[in-house]
């Protein structure tokens, strides 16, 4: 139970090349360079006698013809490269939820089976009523489902919208490259890395997190008149998080140069993708010194040993919305309560949100009820790790703190989004500034007539239950 170990924890890439040779030369693919391709080949090597463990990708969700592509991509390089093929059994994706019609199936397993891959179809339609309710439905099924595989494969648990490529940047200018071969990767880890249970990562492309935090950036963007700046900028840890605790400087970004640019009309952009002209990019500067909290799980996780799946993400609900963050909790749990180890995957993958193709009043709610959602699971969330070993009152205590400090921020980032709407000056219509207006109107109203204590009781009973935080009486 919570207060019952060691909070220390701390994130760690598992396994690192001494020279930095990982993240040098990102703008080169990795069939390109023999640092990777020594990688590959002894893996591959390595398959053919037998002793490398399985991997299993699970995904649960609608699934693009591009992220199939560039698991294709490396695959087929790999092979080209070492003239190893891969042993059949060894690499398999199972796609439950994945939206594909019969003719999709057949021709991506006759393309993932023509590079050593098999596609397994799995799984029934979530029930969730919202994104967020989807959200947790998904995890439930993939948490079930991977549970009943054979062989004791490493578990590759991402979410569906990723691509095995990254974001990076040449000049100013960005473009998708594959500067390491992922799924290797994960191999390669195993064989020479530290010992963890589970492995986090992160993403290029667009962030992870909920539009509303990152809407002030975009608006600024929008309201500049072509300032010019170098490609330094990509170096800027979060540049799109409004909420961000690391200090970055006051940099406004033109628009992207190069493949990177969103297709979405520009209210849909702001209001759900999140990102207009700040997407995460993969740079030597950010990548050689990982920041992800120890505590932090996104939609990529390699899981090495599987017995930690037996531990369910909880479902916290609040004020009528669903909290997100329950994954992190779910990593919380499994450290703090069942010892299992922790490391940061230093490898991330490309994040590409889809066309949402809801009307205006379906936007307006999505943005209001994921920023309720963030709200309540990050601000519990960070209540709850400063609390860990300090038994229920202290429990209560943090997560009343972190939702107060955290509501006092978000309604200053809504109060100067507003104003900044205001001044945008003709760079988008009076049609699509009033939708976002009122996008932002409602969520700050409704935030203000919160009851923030109550809030905090709410998530602080059902976090407690879930950590078996045992109360101080």
């Amino acid at each position: 139970m919570v207060g019952s170990q060691s909070s220390s924890h701390t994130s760690r890439n598992i396994h690192q090349s001494a020279d930095g040779s990982y993240f040098s030369g990102l703008e080169t693919q990795w069939w390109k360079r023999p640092f990777y391709t020594r990688i590959v080949k002894e893996i591959r090597i390595t398959s053919q006698g037998g002793n490398l463990r399985p991997i299993a990708i699970v995904t649960s969700g609608p699934i693009s013809r591009s992220s199939v592509d560039s698991l294709e991509l490396e695959l087929a390089k790999a092979q080209e490269v070492t003239g190893v093929a891969l042993n059949s059994g060894l690499l398999s994706w199972h796609a439950l939820n994945h939206e594909l019609d019969t003719s999709e199936i057949e021709e991506i397993t006759a393309v993932l089976h023509k590079v050593g891959a098999e596609l397994m179809i799995a799984g029934e339609s979530h029930v969730g009523d919202d994104k967020t309710s989807k959200m947790y439905d998904a995890r439930a099924a993939v948490q079930t489902y991977i549970l009943q595989l054979g062989d004791d494969p490493i578990i590759c648990w991402l979410d569906s919208d990723l691509e095995f490529s990254a974001l990076i940047a040449n000049e100013d200018e960005l473009r998708i490259n594959q500067p390491w071969p992922w799924v290797h990767m994960v191999w390669d880890q195993w064989l020479n890395g530290e010992s963890v249970d589970i492995a986090t990562g992160d993403v290029t492309g667009d962030p992870p997190i909920p539009a509303s935090s990152t809407i002030l950036t975009n608006l600024r963007d929008l309201s500049q008149d072509g300032e010019v700046v170098n490609g330094s900028r990509w170096s800027i840890r979060d540049p799109a998080y409004d909420l961000s605790e690391i200090a970055k400087p006051d940099v406004l970004f033109p628009q992207c140069k190069g493949i990177w640019f969103s297709q979405l009309e520009i209210v849909e952009s702001i209001l759900w993708k999140g990102t207009l002209n700040r997407p995460l990019v993969a740079s030597e500067e950010i990548l050689s010194q990982p920041h992800r909290p120890w505590f932090v799980r996104g939609g990529l996780t390699v899981v090495y040993n599987r017995k930690a799946m037996y531990n369910s993400t909880p479902r916290i609900n609040c004020m009528g919305f669903t909290a997100r963050r329950g994954d992190s909790f779910w990593l919380v749990y499994n450290v703090q309560n069942m010892g299992f180890t922790v490391g940061n995957f230093p490898f991330p993958l490309l994040h590409c949100r889809g066309e949402l193709n809801i009307n205006r009043v379906e936007l307006i709610q999505s943005f209001r009820s994921r920023f309720f959602g963030d709200f309540f699971g990050a601000a519990s969330l960070k209540g709850t790790v400063l609390s860990l070993n300090d038994g229920f009152s202290a429990l209560e205590e943090h997560i009343h703190s972190a939702i107060s400090a955290r509501a006092t921020r978000s309604k200053e980032v809504l109060e100067l989004s507003l104003v900044e709407l205001k001044v945008l000056n003709g760079a988008i219509s009076k049609s699509e500034s009033a939708i976002i207006e009122q996008a932002l109107s409602e969520t700050l109203s409704e935030l203000n007539s919160m009851d923030l204590k109550l809030v905090g009781n709410e998530l602080c009973v059902q976090i407690a239950e879930y950590l078996e935080v045992e109360s101080d009486d």
